[in-house]
């Protein structure tokens, strides 16, 4: 059992992602002891991911030490630690490491890649949900180029020169971009026996439109842009069925391809269920206003666990929801600790902005929305912020 280090009341918050830590910075100099729980001692920046997939940027670039990040804060630790589940009951939980008590819980574990029952899609797709998954999808697309550079089958050459992403949100649209970039660029230079031509990106998106969470003008400049770039854009258009080989569509066409990426949807992250939580279809958890579980006054879910309504609609599970909700949870711990009434969570949205490739996004702020390079000037500051 991992001790206490004082008599003071105990938070642990399951979790390093946006969530995890925007909570852990709240309590700075709070009468509490506060222990961070993650499977890996690093925080991921995943806003930049794509760039790791498409090989732009050093995987240490976008990793950074959680231990570093908290030394400020004298009154929060942090273990690495694989968590099985919480038990409610005993208020402790359980971990790989042994049993972990708590006083006050914040769930912030996040999300996974959510394959909706299509066939072979979650055994043959790569995802973009961890530092990991960027290494693996970024390797395994190099390693595509250099057997290509040697296969003399042409039909072959093309399936391993294809590469298929499922999905028209910003990840999709964002590695769609890159890659095509990476391939024009560095790649055509680094394999002068082959033109980039040779290569085939293809974007796939159910919807009539990209970005389906932006103004329609937004996802219609975004296709526009993506295709002037060469990337394929398929919309309406949905998958069936997920090979070793090929990426099947509804209306039986058929990819060739052995680089299908999945960027089509999300959900909670299974401990939620894994503690028998009552949990939605893709295994969030809906939560109080206050962000507590129903029943659970001392526990509390900040980030993509939570499912919360706001104006009639669920949040989205981006970032800044995710650091609003963790030092939201956060605060009513310490107002109800302190025995006063607890807040209800309001989420400030402060805009949506995707990039597709160097010197081009697009942006709605406010209301207003912003596409090209004034775009790409605002998804710069608010990235490097």
């Amino acid at each position: 059992m991992y001790s206490k280090r004082s008599e003071q009341t105990r938070v642990v918050i399951i979790g390093g992602g946006f969530a995890g830590l925007a909570a852990a910075k709240a309590f700075a100099g709070a009468p509490v002891e506060v222990l961070l729980l993650d499977r890996n001692n690093y925080h991921t920046f995943l806003p930049l991911l794509y760039q790791v997939a498409a090989a732009e940027v050093d995987p240490s670039q976008i990793g950074f030490p959680i231990r570093t990040m908290l030394r400020p804060l004298d009154n929060v630790d942090f273990m690495m630690a694989e968590v099985d589940r919480v038990d409610l009951e005993s208020e402790t939980v359980i971990t790989q490491q042994g049993p972990v008590p708590y006083d006050y819980l914040i769930l912030a574990t996040g999300s996974e890649a959510r394959f909706f029952g299509i066939p072979g899609a979650e055994a043959t797709t790569f995802t973009m949900k961890s530092l990991t998954d960027g290494i693996d999808l970024r390797n395994h697309m190099l390693a595509r180029f250099e057997e290509a550079s040697r296969e003399r089958d042409e039909e072959r050459r093309q399936r391993l020169l294809t590469f298929v992403i499922i999905g028209g949100g910003p990840s999709g649209v964002e590695y769609a971009g890159a890659l095509m970039e990476l391939i024009d660029g560095p790649l055509a230079k680094d394999y002068p026996n082959f033109c980039a031509e040779d290569a085939r990106v293809v974007l796939v998106e159910a919807a009539p439109c990209l970005l389906g969470a932006m103004p329609q003008e937004l996802g219609r400049y975004s296709a526009e842009r993506l295709q002037k770039m060469g990337v394929e854009v398929l919309l309406e258009t949905a998958v069936a069925e997920v090979t070793a080989d090929a990426v099947i569509l509804a209306d039986g066409t058929a990819i060739a391809t052995e680089t299908a990426v999945w960027t089509a949807g999300v959900g909670g992250e299974g401990i939620a269920v894994r503690s028998g939580l009552d949990t939605r279809p893709n295994r969030t958890v809906s939560v109080l206003p206050t962000l507590q579980i129903p029943g659970e006054p001392n526990v509390y879910i900040a980030g993509d666990l939570a499912a919360f309504e706001q104006n009639g609609d669920m949040l989205p599970m981006v970032a800044q929801v995710a650091m609003q909700q963790g030092e939201a949870a956060a605060q009513n711990i310490m107002r109800q600790m302190a025995g006063k009434a607890l807040r209800s969570f309001s989420y400030q949205d402060k805009g949506s902005m995707a990039v597709i490739g160097r010197n081009a996004a697009v942006a709605d702020i406010a209301g207003r929305a912003f596409t090209g390079f004034i775009a790409w000037l605002i998804w710069l500051l608010v990235h490097i912020m």
